[in-house]
């Protein structure tokens, strides 16, 4: 009886979790985007719209036996269904606190599968170092395409974003957010070379010779790319995952008439911007669909109205957010039962 009970307060739990960050998403944006955002959902074509979830899902789910290729090189073998709640809680968790999905889920299979932290951690900075070496190819062959239209673009969204008094990005924040990476590497470089300074100390030796151990971890995970067993499959997953991203885009263009007939380049162009601009603003919540409306309303796209562009963006944020947020809860909850003894 106290298991049943502990289990349904673990459902309410997450789901209360996602009611909060749908909350939380809902309170920082103004009454303009709140106002745009509803007359969007009414104006979407719901058949797309479910299209775009799906290419979504099917992006996660490419991901998630990516990442199992990389951790076999190890000896492990961890089950599927594990390998896709794992990813799907990262998800889920960057949602409420900004990289704290990369934890979550290397700390998911070591919970389920006994992989150590320290090597799955390794596989997932070595993931991202793919995703950024695509997103660099994406964005250069963006870049060759749109190079004569990229300062209207960003005048286009300097001057919504003023208007509509819209969250502030990076460029414009604090010195100390900006620089925070480097101050934390530092600060790293300043701990290690103190600890290997004091390491015959027993309390601090017995630290030091961990977080060696952990480093090393690190390093194998790393390395794993280099000894995928199927890289041609590795690298059809790869280029996959971002066909996807680019057709959960682009399915969107088709739900409402005045973008339907926009070419293949706006939606590249969209997806390019987009995944930028997340990368800055948590979420992207707010801004998102700004780049969206400035990126379309340029003469090389017919000037789409800023109201229309608006309306794509918050189609396309909302179908992968409330993706990230059904399927995150779905995993969460999920998890414990499949892995059951």
């Amino acid at each position: 009886m106290k298991k049943k009970i502990l289990s349904l307060l673990k459902i309410f739990l997450f789901i209360g979790l996602g009611v909060a960050i749908i909350a939380w998403f809902w309170h920082n944006l103004s009454e303009d985007d709140k106002n745009q955002f509803w007359i969007s959902i009414k104006q979407a074509n719901y058949i797309w719209l479910t299209a775009s979830i799906l290419f979504g899902g099917l992006s996660h789910i490419s991901r998630s036996l990516r990442w199992g290729q990389i951790i076999e090189p190890f000896g492990y073998k961890p089950r599927k269904p594990n390998l896709f709640f794992a990813v799907m809680s990262m998800y889920f968790a960057n949602m409420a606190v900004p990289r704290l999905g990369e934890i979550t889920r290397c700390a998911t299979l070591h919970k389920y599968e006994k992989i150590p932290f320290e090597k799955s951690f390794g596989t997932v900075v070595a993931e991202r170092a793919i995703d950024i070496l695509m997103l660099s190819l994406v964005l250069s062959a963006t870049y060759l395409l749109m190079s004569d239209h990229l300062d209207l673009i960003l005048a286009n969204f300097r001057d919504m974003r003023a208007s509509a008094h819209h969250v502030e990005v990076e460029a414009e924040i604090g010195f100390w957010k900006k620089n925070l990476k480097w101050l934390g590497a530092a600060s790293f470089i300043l701990g290690f070379g103190l600890l290997y300074l004091f390491r015959k100390h027993a309390v601090i030796g017995k630290f030091y010779n961990k977080l060696l151990r952990l480093l090393k971890g690190f390093g194998e995970g790393l390395r794993s790319t280099l000894l995928v067993r199927h890289k041609f499959i590795f690298m059809l997953h790869t280029v996959f995952i971002w066909f996807m991203y680019y057709m959960m885009t682009y399915i969107c263009f088709l739900s409402l008439p005045e973008t339907a007939d926009l070419p293949l380049l706006a939606a590249l162009t969209v997806m390019v911007g987009g995944s930028i601009v997340t990368s800055i603003v948590p979420g992207g919540i707010g801004v998102f669909p700004v780049v969206v409306a400035a990126v379309l309303h340029i003469p090389l796209f017919g000037m789409v109205d800023p109201g229309v562009g608006l309306a794509l963006g918050w189609i396309i944020w909302a179908s992968q957010t409330l993706l990230i947020i059904i399927l995150g809860i779905i995993s969460l909850i999920v998890l414990p039962i499949y892995n059951k003894p």
